[in-house]
């Protein structure tokens, strides 16, 4: 174990574990940026996968163990040399905080081995940019995947720091104006499986790829906008605080407004620094509704001398600046000798990286500030609301809408609560996992239920996912930067049968929720309640085996009608089997009370693809240019969606013909959308029921 000090303060602890009993695997370099997050780089093996751990503490009192926590996973292999950007992960429950806001982080590596599909592994590549642009203020950055195995998956990151999903899986929107001028690195991966995630004979091979580096200079006049808060929410006393620095001495107006544009708040301001706290309200110091709000900030040179004291901002930090963000000390720098970019410290630039086109040289902090200030790069090769003054740099900038960058959601307050439950059934690694035989609850002792025509006395197999985490994290990613706040998170082995038994089970406190689980249907009579039925039945793994959750065990719905569970999917086959349904009815075995408004799952067998959660979020959010959706309706769509593009990746062998989603609902709300909804009836009755074929797509 090697301890290390890092620039921002921060004394991460080395630790470097392999699950394959490797021995050498090794951190190489570790250090803070000038925005408190740490870089990682490690001794790789090509076409590896890797699971970032961390931990704010070596001990945890209670256990005497280090609280290790995973960080980030199925991270590829940029070849023999890899590096990452912990920025913190704020989709877990507790979120990880970003690391400028913790005294101590120590991270621990775990090498998770090859991929499957080494020497068939997908291709990636950025076609937009090119290598060496200079850019100012919006950015798209074109990423291009394709592989012969099946569906793909591409993510695109910036420095190491994974960016927000695409829209439509190959353009990524960039401000980069909230990064500091100089080179920076764009590289994307892919993900792409031979089969998707269905019922429980499949399994799908996974392979990884990486693209080339791509280098580019941002030279922005408005630069290193950052915010004090991920989410920013007043109701818990909180003060969104909108930082920016300017690369010369400016007249500056921030504009805050809401998601059709209207200016909620207006600040102006001058100086070569920016520090602005938002407590939520609008101009005339009236509260606004909670939602998802921009930021816009303009600023036009006024021909001062820079501030040479100014404090540079550090992202996602409630406190002050770091104090080694304002030591005026001399190091390394490197400008590229085409003269695109300014002054960055070497240091930033990986191992391996090609010197030849840098002019290196040695410069104190107030020397770079200066030279920014008088010299700012003239070329823009791919400009966004920049004017140039007489000699060709930037004088006025009208910055694009910010935050486009992760950690941070355009948010104020939240609109509601959502909960997230999936299991990826490997603990067993490619062999399944077998559930217990259920009994059927009569008199007779050792009668068992059959699981679809199955052997009643026969445990049943089910085979691992590989993609429900994905599904779910696109769901929730969405979900929070429409203002949806993530309460509930249980994944794998943190979801257990008491989750999703009787009315106390936490997904109740939320408004929406999603499961996704392998599901089956009972074949014979289940007589628990005295009253035999044909039930829906859900494995529910712990370790190595499983035992079924009974759908008659659930009584989902919040404590009224607007407070709580309102909306619940199940991602899974069989989940709403009409048959059973039916029968369940029938006998008076209701997995709801009279507060819940709709389940959402399937009446066949579906292959679950990670597009889904995406694409359901968004559908139900609506966006400026799109009016919301249904819930029942983009719950239906985003399947239609999702199986189209594994269509047009060769995935339809893989899908079952048909796919039939389904939706049961009280008759009040089948209408629901989440931003209007109409109260139950409260009797439990449940007429609606409808189903529609998700593929073949239409």
């Amino acid at each position: 174990m090697k301890l290390i000090t890092s620039l921002a303060l921060i004394a991460p602890m080395i630790i470097a574990l392999s699950a394959r009993s490797q021995t050498n695997l090794q951190f190489t370099a570790i250090r803070a940026n000038d925005e408190g997050a740490i870089h990682l780089e490690w001794v790789s093996q090509s076409n590896h996968t890797y699971q970032i751990q961390c931990a704010d503490t070596l001990i945890d009192t209670n256990t005497s163990l280090t609280p290790w926590q995973m960080l980030y996973d199925n991270y590829p292999s940029q070849g023999t040399n890899t590096f990452w950007l912990d920025t913190g992960n704020y989709l877990r429950v507790p979120a990880i905080i970003h690391p400028s806001q913790s005294p101590m982080r120590f991270y621990r590596l775990v090498d998770k081995g090859s991929d499957d599909l080494v020497g068939d592994e997908p291709i990636v590549s950025i076609s937009s940019p090119t290598n060496g642009s200079t850019i100012a203020g919006l950015l798209t950055v074109s990423v291009d995947a394709s592989s012969d195995q099946g569906v793909v998956y591409p993510k695109l990151y910036v420095d190491g720091q994974e960016m927000w999903p695409s829209s439509d899986g190959t353009n990524y929107s960039l401000n980069t104006c909230e990064w500091p001028n100089g080179p920076h690195i764009l590289f994307a991966t892919v993900s792409a499986t031979t089969a998707p995630d269905g019922p429980q004979s499949s399994y799908g091979l996974i392979g990884y790829g990486v693209s080339s580096f791509v280098t580019v200079n941002f030279s922005n006049l408005v630069t290193r906008i950052s915010f004090s808060q991920p989410f920013f929410d007043p109701a818990q006393g909180k003060t969104q605080q909108v930082s920016a620095v300017f690369a010369a001495n400016s007249d500056w107006t921030l504009h805050i407004a809401d998601a059709y544009s209207n200016v909620v708040r207006t600040v102006t301001g001058s100086g070569d620094s920016m520090q602005s706290a938002w407590d939520g309200t609008d101009d005339n110091s009236n509260a606004i509704p909670n939602g998802v709000y921009y930021y816009y900030i303009s600023a036009q040179t006024n021909g001062l001398p820079p501030n040479l004291n100014t404090n540079i901002p550090s992202v996602n930090t409630n406190g002050p600046p770091s104090p080694m963000l304002s030591m005026d000390v001399t190091e390394l720098y490197a400008i590229p000798s085409n003269g695109f970019g300014g002054p960055v410290p070497l240091v930033l630039y990986p191992p391996g990286f090609d010197t030849n086109e840098l002019n290196v040289f040695e410069a104190s902090t107030s020397e770079v500030q200066a030279a920014l200030a008088l010299d700012l790069t003239a070329e823009k090769t791919m400009d966004s609301g920049v004017t140039p003054d007489a000699s060709g740099a930037p004088s006025a900038q009208d910055s694009p809408a910010a935050p486009t960058r992760p950690q941070v959601a355009p948010v104020k307050g939240t609109v509601g609560k959502i909960g997230v439950g999936w299991q990826m059934y490997n603990a067993n690694g490619t062999n399944p996992v077998y559930a217990a035989v259920l009994p059927d609850g009569s008199p007779i002792p050792g009668q068992y239920i059959q699981m679809e025509g199955h052997s009643g006395t026969t445990p049943q197999a089910f085979q691992s996912f590989r993609h429900a985490d994905l599904t779910a994290i696109n769901f929730l990613t969405e979900m929070r930067r429409g203002a949806w706040n993530l309460d509930v998170l249980k994944d794998n082995d943190n979801l257990k049968l008491s989750d999703l038994q009787g009315s106390g089970n936490p997904f109740n406190n939320d408004d929406i929720a999603l499961l996704i689980l392998h599901g089956v249907y009972g074949t014979t009579f289940d007589d628990t309640t005295g009253h035999p039925f044909k039930g829906i039945y859900f494995p529910i793994a712990s370790g190595g085996s499983a035992q079924y959750l009974r759908m008659s065990d659930m009584s989902l719905g919040g404590p009224s009608p607007t407070n709580g569970l309102k909306w619940m999917a199940i991602m899974g086959c069989t989940s709403l089997y009409q048959q059973n349904w039916n029968s369940m009815k029938s006998q008076g075995v209701r997995p709801y009370n009279g507060n819940m408004h709709m389940i959402l799952g399937a009446t066949t067998d579906m292959a679950d693809e990670p597009l889904i959660g995406q694409y359901w979020a968004d559908d139900m959010l609506g966006s400026p240019t799109q009016a919301p959706v249904k819930i029942r309706d983009a719950w239906f769509d985003a399947a239609n969606r999702a199986y189209k593009w594994g269509v047009d990746h060769g995935m339809s062998q893989y899908y079952i013909n048909p796919t039939t989603l389904a939706v049961a609902a009280d008759a009040n709300c089948s209408e629901d959308l989440l931003q209007t909804n109409s109260a139950p009836t409260g009797s439990g009755g449940w007429t609606y029921y409808i189903s529609q074929t998700a593929y073949p797509p239409q």
